[in-house]
């Protein structure tokens, strides 16, 4: 009788939470026919845009980009941090490494943890990819960033333009940024 109430105590509070205590596996696929931001995310019914995945995940979630040009006119921003030992990881399909291109504005983590970054060609931005503190345990790792106005990758421990004598945290610790390609920083061409 206590282990029914307890199990049943455990399922209201799951179901109350409204949220799954395991992570998802996600998609994005622009040139899949069915593409739309208001599929499921599944590899079959994949969404269009990387923006509605920075929107959509949650810690321990995964998406995948698969090959294409993904045309952005505002900043990536993901809404949510990872949680220890549970990252939320951007990549590209495997195989499909620096093929999932985008064009145009950058992916901006700002004041998130636990994010991976893996694979993604980002060109013809302001930066490929920005980390602004707070944040701790953020990896950016093989990707290729072309033709940006400014830095290829920048981490600020605080916002850039900001007094960092102002700020009562630690800024960034644990930053990963590894096996990284840049060309063409700094460039306004």
């Amino acid at each position: 009788m206590k282990l029914a109430i307890v199990l049943a105590t455990m399922a209201i509070a799951v179901i109350a939470s409204g949220k799954a205590t395991y992570a998802e596996t996600y998609y994005v696929d622009r040139a899949h026919s069915q593409a739309s931001d208001s599929n499921p995310g599944t590899e079959a019914l994949p969404w269009k845009t990387i923006g509605k995945a920075a929107a959509t995940l949650i810690a321990g979630d995964t998406v995948y980009v698969k090959a294409g040009m993904y045309n952005i006119t505002s900043e990536i921003k993901p809404a949510n941090s990872g949680a220890v030992s549970k990252y939320i990881t951007y990549s590209a399909y495997p195989g499909h490494e620096q093929k999932a291109i985008i064009s145009g504005s950058n992916i901006r983590i700002k004041a998130k943890s636990y994010i991976v970054v893996n694979g993604f060609k980002i060109q013809n931005a302001w930066r490929g990819v920005q980390i602004e503190g707070p944040g701790t345990n953020i990896i950016v790792e093989n990707n290729y960033t072309y033709n940006t106005t400014s830095s290829g990758v920048a981490a600020f421990g605080v916002p850039w333009t900001s007094d960092p004598n102002k700020y009562s945290f630690k800024g960034l610790t644990n930053i990963t940024i590894k096996d990284n390609l840049i060309e063409k920083a700094c460039s306004s061409t």
